[in-house]
């Protein structure tokens, strides 16, 4: 398993703001364990902002994996600098009750968890970057859905996709990413950021009844928020026609679970070639998760139906994406036999998620590549514009983005 998160000392974490009333938010972080996080008061407003006005103040917006990896570099870097004005303040404002954004998975339906978001690994390389931690303290073992091949702590070489072995990428992030709690707002929405240069901290970042101040802002939040204006940005100019020349789209997409009486499937396999056989219109793809767990007796089979392939399902109840995807594994295999064996299922349908609405990034150009600067006080970040020169898509990506846009912030605000 990996370990619990433990953080250096030296990370800021507080940024001010004011607001018409105060109280307290709590949040499920995923495991039921539940996680306060209180505003601060007026009256102590005035006393912290005297000792900490001379440092430099991050807002990220999004607790994603991405805005993760983003405040674990400025927390990183705060614990090398020895003296405090060299050290950034850093607030994440997350919309939802829960930090991981398209990252959870489930704990009680198979006898090993399972990734209900990101699931495939593409090189164990990419976890220790982003967790920036040596070889050694980053114990992965991960295969290849065929069980054709095992990779293990040393193994930087191979490219190829594979899964986590008794471990989740929610893991992950609880071990090395996980915020603590006076780090993170939760079911803080922001809903508008304002750029004013002239005021010391200049970007105002808004959410309900409160206003943070900043000197920049790292948002990490899904492309779909940004496409369907969840944020008001001011000056208007400043995303609209950022927006209007970005190539891509937030394709839909569930995740669907099953248990079986029996095995009657491949350890991995495809439906629907048409829609994707340039690799451009989407997935339909199966997975044996009992082949990754071998200790496992169950017979568990996972799939994401993503980009036009979901649209068919995204808008039905839940009984009808089971049944409708039950009948097309019943096609493939013939006979009824996925619904003659089947036993329960788990759906999530991200598409309908309300802070999420859709699964990843449709492939778009190299110009797009890496976080982007809308202004110099404001970045995006995520898998949309994937770090470390890789696609949209991969979890790894969007981390490796928010790391990137931390080291960019940090080199503006010349630190």
């Amino acid at each position: 398993m990996f370990p619990s998160c433990q953080y250096e000392a030296g990370m800021e974490t507080k940024a001010y703001f004011t607001s018409n009333n105060s109280d307290k938010r709590s949040s499920d972080n995923g495991n039921n364990d539940k996680i306060s996080t209180n505003r601060i008061n007026s009256s102590s407003i005035s006393k912290e902002k005297e000792d900490h006005d001379a440092l430099p103040k991050v807002i990220i917006v999004g607790a994603g994996i991405a805005g993760l990896a983003a405040a674990k570099s400025f927390q990183r870097r705060n614990g090398q600098q020895q003296q405090q004005q060299q050290r950034v303040e850093v607030q994440i404002l997350e919309a939802s009750n829960r930090f991981g954004g398209r990252i959870q998975k489930v704990d009680d339906f198979a006898d090993f968890p399972i990734d209900l978001g990101a699931s495939f690994v593409y090189n164990h390389k990419y976890f220790r970057r982003i967790a920036q931690e040596s070889v050694r303290d980053v114990p992965i073992e991960s295969v290849d859905p065929n069980r054709t091949s095992t990779d293990d702590d040393d193994d930087d070489d191979d490219d190829g996709m594979s899964l986590m072995v008794s471990n989740t990428w929610y893991d992950f992030l609880t071990g090395y990413l996980a915020p603590t709690s006076d780090q993170i707002v939760y079911n803080c929405q922001v809903d508008r950021i304002k750029d004013d240069g002239s005021k010391e901290h200049p970007v105002e970042v808004g959410c309900g009844d409160l206003t943070f101040y900043a000197d920049a802002v790292i948002v990490t939040t899904p492309l779909s928020t940004l496409k369907d204006s969840d944020i008001t940005f001011s000056p208007s100019l400043l995303l609209d026609d950022f927006l209007a020349s970005y190539p891509g789209e937030m394709w839909a997409g569930l995740k669907v679970i099953f248990e079986f009486q029996t095995k009657f499937y491949p350890s991995f396999f495809k439906l629907n070639e048409q829609y994707y056989a340039d690799n451009s219109d989407g997935e339909v793809e199966f997975w044996d998760y009992s082949n990754v767990n071998l200790r496992s007796k169950r017979h568990i089979l996972t799939g994401h139906l993503i980009g036009p392939p979901a649209l068919e399902y995204v808008d039905l109840p839940e009984d009808a994406i089971v049944q409708g995807i039950l009948g097309r594994l019943d096609q493939e295999f013939g006979n009824n036999v996925a619904t003659s064996n089947y036993t329960k299922h788990k759906i999530v349908n991200w598409s309908k998620e309300p802070f999420i609405r859709g699964s990843f990034s449709s492939k778009c150009s190299k110009r797009w590549k890496g976080p982007q600067n809308v202004t110099e006080r404001l970045y995006l970040a995520g898998e949309a514009f994937p770090g470390g020169k890789q696609d949209e898509g991969w979890a790894h990506s969007a981390a490796l983005s928010g790391m990137e846009a931390a080291s960019r912030t940090i080199a503006h605000l010349k630190l």
